[in-house]
């Protein structure tokens, strides 16, 4: 009876991994800077923080990269003879992110995938005009509960994440897909759920005991106490969430001819044996 895991039957998309980085950078980035950093305005460092006002945005980029990896899998492993029963044991061992699978979809079907990697201009420069439109909102300083954001941002920001996912996976050999192979980001991204997690709650908890005070950045030592929860993902992923995957991987999909199907419905696997 052959069997597939996910990681025998969908690639190692090392981008993924390198995108998801780059989505925690910057959601890390907006929490430890513009919420928590004490700096002047009108001064150079605030002049620095200026293209950051728009990465609390970046949780959706994350959402878009779950929505892929969720539906290559249910589309990869649609014509298996256990497909509910494995999909929804695998969902109850993971958070579902409820997330537009339109890029899997793309993805897997070789004729788009390659007019998305061979596409000379259209698709890059679709793709710098979301760039331009993420530029005009943080120009106007849209925030999260603008009317702005809410009429055009909020459509602009994923669709341009949505183009970002495509640009690195379909198009492995421009910039984009280099910088988001980068060691350090593809890491990043393999912490990166509980680094969402954790990191405002520890940095909350650890400047309540020990500075007895709201988390604010002034100087080395409190930089140092705001990135503890990094290290808390990293503990995180490498003995509870890894472990809890390994054990959802039990679940397989099996693949059975069409007769075999009729057969396994029809008659208990007892009386089979």
């Amino acid at each position: 009876m052959p069997t597939a895991s996910e990681n025998d039957r969908q690639p190692l998309i090392l981008e993924v991994d390198g995108l998801r980085g780059i989505a925690i950078a910057l959601v890390l980035f907006c929490h430890y800077s513009s919420a928590t950093l004490v700096y002047r305005p009108r001064t150079l460092l605030s002049y620095l923080f200026v293209p950051g006002r728009l990465a609390w945005s970046c949780g959706a980029l994350s959402f878009v990269l779950s929505g892929l990896l969720i539906g290559w899998i249910l589309l990869e492993a649609k014509k298996s003879s256990n497909y509910f029963k494995v999909f929804y044991t695998r969902r109850f061992l993971r958070i579902v992110p409820i997330f537009g699978v339109f890029s899997a979809v793309l993805l897997r079907s070789k004729r788009w995938s390659q007019r998305i990697g061979t596409s000379g201009y259209w698709f890059p420069g679709f793709l710098l005009c979301l760039f331009a439109a993420a530029a005009i909102l943080t120009k106007i300083n849209a925030g999260v509960t603008t009317l702005k954001m809410a009429s055009f941002g909020y459509t602009c920001l994923t669709a341009l994440y949505a183009y970002l996912l495509l640009s690195v996976c379909a198009r492995p050999r421009n910039l984009l897909a280099a910088i988001a192979r980068w060691r350090p980001l593809r890491w990043l991204g393999s912490i990166s759920y509980g680094a969402y997690l954790f990191h405002q709650p520890i940095q909350g908890l650890a400047f309540a005991l020990i500075r007895r005070g709201e988390p604010r950045i002034e100087n080395g030592s409190t930089l140092v106490l705001s990135l503890v929860a990094l290290a808390l993902a990293y503990v995180s992923r490498n003995f509870f969430e890894a472990r809890v995957v390994k054990l959802s991987h039990r679940a397989r999909y099996e693949f059975l001819p069409r007769g075999e199907i009729l057969l396994s419905a029809a008659v208990p696997a007892s009386a089979r044996q």
